[in-house]
C-alpha cells in the first residue's frame, strides 16, 4: 500500500468502487477536513470494521452508497472515526433493522458536535413489515424528525429526515401517495430527480410538483403497467403541474401508457432542451398528428436529443426522416442501440447522417457494438460512405468498440 501522506489535503470528493478502499483512504489524508465519498457499484463487499483511526480534523463527512447493503456495526464503527463531526449526511441502502431505530443510531452519532445531520435509507427486509409507527416513534425522543414511507406490498421501505437534505432524489412511485409536501421539504434542496417503477406519467405529477426545482427528471416505466381505464385517466388529468423553469433534462425509459401528457411537462419546462427517449415512445409521439401541440413543443425547445433503440425495425428510413422534420433545432445526438446485433452500426450511422445533414449538428454519438473497419480509421470511413467527403477538414471522427463519435 501507499505509504505517502497527503497531509494538504483538507478537502476532497472521490468515487470509490469498495468500501476497503474508504478505509484506507483516511490513513492518507489525517488532516481532512470535509468529504464528499461516493461508493457507487454494486459489489458483495465483506463486512469490515474500520480501525480506530480518529480523523480529528474531519468536520463534514457525506456518504452516498446506495448500492451496497449496510449493516449497523460497519456505520458504528465509521462514525467512531469521527468524534468531531459537525456536518453528517448518510444516504445508504440496507437490510439491518438496526439502521432504521431512532434511538440506537443516536448513540453512535457524535451528538455534542453535531450541528446538522442528514440520513436516508432504504431497506428491502426479507420479511413483511407491517407498519411504521415504531420505527417513528424511535425518533421522536432525538434531534432528528423523520419520514418512513412503507410501499402497499409492504416489502419496501424509505426512511429520511425531515427536512430532506439531499440534492438527488431515487424513489420508487409506490411511495408518492403517502408523500407530504409541507412535511417533506423536497422543494428545498432536490436537483435531481429519479422515479422508478412507474405505471404513467400522470400519477408522478404529485411527485415532480413537490421537486419543483427539480434540474434533472428521469422515470423509469415499469414494463407490467395495464392500460389505464377512461374513468382513471379522467381523475388523474386532474393534477396540474406547476412551474418547473429550471428543469433542463428529461429522461423517460419505457413507454407509458398515457404518452400524450409528455406534453403537459414540456408546457411548463421553458427551458427544457434535453431529451432521453425510447425510440418506440418518440415514434408514438410524432405519429400522433393530431397533438400539433407537443409536436410544436418539441421543435421548438429540444437541442439535444438520446434515442434508445430497442427494435431494430424502428431504424428505417421513413422514421429517421420524420425524426429529422421535427427535431429542427437539433445540436447534439446520441443513438443507442439496444436492439440485437442484426442491426450494423454502420447502416445506423448512414441513416442518421444522410437525414440530419442539412440541421446543425454539432455532434452525434452511435453506441453500439462497433466493427474493426470503423475503429482502423473513422475519418476515412465517413468520407468514403458520406456526405462528409465534402468537409474533409471540418469533421473528427473517434471510434472504440462501444462507441462512433462526431463532431462536426
Amino acid at each position: 500500500m501507499n505509504s505517502i501522506i497527503y497531509s494538504n489535503i483538507i478537502e476532497l470528493s472521490i468515487h470509490l468502487e469498495k468500501i476497503y478502499y474508504l478505509h484506507c483512504l483516511f490513513k492518507l489524508i489525517p488532516n481532512i477536513r470535509q468529504m464528499y465519498i461516493v461508493i457507487d457499484k454494486q459489489l458483495n463487499d465483506e463486512i469490515i470494521q474500520f480501525d480506530e483511526l480518529i480523523m480529528y480534523n474531519l468536520i463534514e463527512f457525506r456518504m452516498e452508497s446506495f448500492r451496497r447493503c449496510w449493516i449497523f456495526d460497519e456505520v458504528s464503527s465509521l462514525l467512531k472515526q469521527m468524534p468531531f463531526l459537525e456536518c453528517l449526511s448518510l444516504d445508504i441502502f440496507s437490510q439491518d433493522f438496526r439502521l432504521f431505530d431512532g434511538q440506537l443510531f443516536l448513540s453512535i452519532l457524535p451528538i455534542d458536535t453535531l450541528q446538522c445531520f442528514n440520513y436516508a435509507i432504504d431497506y428491502t427486509p426479507d420479511e413483511e413489515v407491517e407498519n411504521v409507527d415504531d420505527i417513528v416513534s424511535s425518533w421522536a425522543s432525538t434531534p432528528y424528525p423523520v419520514c418512513c414511507l412503507l410501499d402497499d406490498g409492504k416489502t419496501h421501505m424509505f426512511l429520511h429526515t425531515i427536512p430532506y437534505g439531499f440534492s438527488y432524489l431515487d424513489i420508487s412511485s409506490l411511495f408518492i401517495k403517502y408523500m407530504n409536501k409541507k412535511t417533506n421539504g423536497y422543494s428545498y434542496h432536490v436537483k435531481e430527480l429519479l422515479v422508478f417503477s412507474v405505471s404513467t406519467l400522470a400519477e408522478t405529477f404529485v411527485m415532480i410538483n413537490y421537486c419543483n426545482k427539480v434540474k434533472d427528471l428521469a422515470l423509469e416505466i415499469n414494463n407490467t403497467s395495464s392500460i389505464i381505464t377512461e374513468d382513471k385517466q379522467e381523475n388523474k388529468l386532474n393534477v396540474s403541474l406547476t412551474r418547473l423553469n429550471q428543469l433542463h433534462w428529461f429522461s423517460i425509459d419505457g413507454c407509458p401508457p398515457d404518452g400524450h401528457l409528455l406534453k403537459e411537462i414540456l408546457l411548463v419546462a421553458p427551458n427544457l432542451c434535453m431529451l432521453i427517449l425510447d425510440m418506440k415512445f418518440l415514434l408514438q409521439l410524432i405519429d400522433k398528428e393530431s397533438d400539433q401541440l407537443c409536436i410544436s413543443l418539441l421543435k421548438n425547445r429540444i437541442k439535444h436529443l438520446s434515442i434508445q433503440i430497442t427494435d431494430e425495425t424502428e431504424l428505417n428510413d421513413k422514421n429517421i426522416e420524420k425524426l429529422s422534420n421535427i427535431f429542427i433545432l437539433i445540436h447534439h445526438i446520441i443513438v443507442e442501440n439496444k436492439a440485437s446485433n442484426d442491426m450494423f452500426i454502420e447502416n445506423i450511422i448512414l441513416l442518421f447522417l444522410h437525414h440530419f445533414k442539412k440541421h446543425q449538428l454539432i455532434s452525434i454519438i452511435f453506441r453500439s457494438s462497433t466493427t474493426e473497419q470503423l475503429r482502423d480509421n473513422p475519418s476515412q470511413w465517413l468520407i468514403d460512405h458520406t456526405y462528409l467527403k465534402n468537409y474533409i477538414d471540418k469533421f473528427k471522427a473517434e471510434c472504440d468498440e462501444l462507441e462512433f463519435r462526431i463532431w462536426l
